[in-house]
């Protein structure tokens, strides 16, 4: 049995913080919400996003809306400023040290597109 060195790929790897605060915005605006500041983000921060959403306020309507077609407002904000977001602090120390072959569950070409993003394709074997 190979041993495996299990990460969560946004937050903890990716520093997404921002562009997570700055989608949570954008679908705030879309129905009208007020915008929020980091530090509301971070008191009602929770996965899954849809617990977000209720606990800003939003309506069970409103996140069936932001969850419709996979989710699409949500990605199609989110995922071009993920794109710009670096790796966190001690990061690629860690995935160089662990010799880390990146596999995730989220979009299968994203992992490869953000290593490469943060010049951490070096850790990249799949």
């Amino acid at each position: 049995m190979m041993p495996a060195l299990v990460f969560d790929w946004n937050g903890t790897l990716l520093d997404d913080t921002y562009a997570l605060l700055e989608t949570t915005n954008v679908i705030l605006d879309r129905f009208g919400r007020p915008s929020i500041d980091i530090n509301t983000f971070r008191e009602h921060c929770d996965v899954p996003l849809d617990r977000l959403y209720r606990s800003l306020g939003m309506s069970q309507e409103e996140v069936e809306a932001v969850e419709r077609d996979e989710g699409a407002l949500f990605h199609d904000t989110y995922e071009p400023l993920a794109d710009k977001a670096d790796l966190r602090e001690g990061a690629r120390r860690v995935l160089a040290l662990a010799r880390a072959r990146i596999c995730s569950t989220h979009h299968p070409q994203q992992p490869h597109s953000r290593a490469s993003t943060v010049s951490a394709e070096e850790t990249w074997s799949g």
